[in-house]
């Protein structure tokens, strides 16, 4: 199960068709706040991240994440982070920092690189991608 949270809803149903069209399942939301609420959390194998939201943003997430569920790979997407809060996010161990808008092929290696480093199962490549 691979978690989206990012406001901007194209990306959000982008992303998701793009995971299921993987094999994977995939469950999107709008906010953290939504995701920090989710029954199935504890299911996810990875989380694909934005980090600029409102109410709570990527960081703040990450930040609750790393004690309730500190295993638990992420993939930051974004349009305005900082290098400062790169390298915030990158020293706090997520997988990587993605600059929006991230080629379906770089997001597809991405994904299946914090998989890996999870120790997830995951469904056999698909060929061409």
């Amino acid at each position: 199960m691979v978690a989206i949270v990012d406001d901007d809803e194209s990306l959000r149903r982008s992303a998701q068709m793009l995971i299921v069209s993987l094999g994977f399942r995939a469950e999107a939301f709008a906010r953290a706040k939504q995701f920090l609420q989710w029954p199935l959390l504890g299911e996810a194998s990875c989380l694909i991240l934005d980090v600029c939201m409102p109410e709570m943003n990527g960081l703040e997430l990450q930040r609750r994440l790393g004690r309730s569920h500190p295993h638990l790979p992420i993939i930051f997407i974004t349009a305005c982070a900082k290098e400062d809060e790169e390298k915030q996010v990158m020293g706090a161990g997520a997988v990587a920092m993605l600059r929006k808008p991230v080629p379906e092929s770089i997001l597809t290696e991405t994904l299946r690189r914090a998989l890996d480093s999870g120790g997830w199962e995951r469904p056999p490549a698909v060929p061409g991608l």
